[in-house]
């Protein structure tokens, strides 16, 4: 994805601080707290090592959210990506001899046309996690292992999140001083704090559309 790449090009770039020292100024002037983030500690969600992969998918589809931290026994490892099962489902199918191929072809295609969008989703969903059941090394623990878990703390700040961004972490946890999970930076929580105080560094040439992924 030409877009993703630049994205990620353009967060490497901003991590060399003699280019920008007014947007370097700026973000680390941004604590990663609750206000700054606007986003509710509540509002977290979070999913087990232990539990099925249809279960943990329904969890991201249901909150509406495409990646989710996961727990084991009390210590985080990772997190749970959508998009992490579906670009593996597609090397399995990919890789498999063809009759194999023709029976998840076959079964992709049973079932009632569904009612709605959200319904075509979940069955679709329902389906890609068949075919990834049919392999035992995709679990949650798997792919959870495949997005690490790289926590912040609330006293650091807005460019500590965007040079984790620059080395390809998605999603930012955010940990209290006792290591209970508090608050999650995304991509795009980052894309809405640098818009609500870009005027602070309108004097810098740069295009922050490519800041971080869309």
């Amino acid at each position: 994805n030409i877009d993703r790449e630049r994205a990620r090009k353009g967060a490497r770039e901003m991590s060399e601080e003699s280019k920008y020292p007014a947007l370097k100024a700026l973000c680390t002037g941004l604590k990663l707290t609750e206000k700054v983030l606007q986003t509710p500690i509540q509002s977290v969600i979070t999913v087990s090592a232990d539990g099925s992969l249809l279960d943990s998918f329904k969890v991201l589809m249901r909150n509406n959210i495409l990646s989710a931290p996961v727990s084991d026994n009390g210590k985080w490892i990772g997190f749970l990506d959508v998009r992490d099962l579906v670009s593996y489902v597609n090397h399995l199918f990919a890789n498999q001899p063809k009759p194999r191929r023709k029976s998840w072809e076959k079964k992709n295609k049973e079932g009632e046309k569904p009612a709605d969008k959200k319904d075509s989703e979940q069955k679709n969903l329902a389906r890609v996690v068949d075919i990834a059941a049919l392999e035992p090394t995709i679990t949650v623990r798997y792919l959870a292992r495949r997005n690490p878990f790289k926590p912040l703390t609330p006293d650091d700040n807005l460019w500590n999140a965007m040079e984790l961004m620059a080395k390809r972490y998605k999603r930012i946890p955010i940990v209290d001083k006792d290591g209970k999970l508090v608050n999650i930076v995304s991509q795009s929580s980052v894309m809405r704090l640098l818009s609500n105080n870009l005027q602070d560094v309108s004097n810098q040439r740069h295009d922050y559309r490519y800041i971080v992924d869309p």
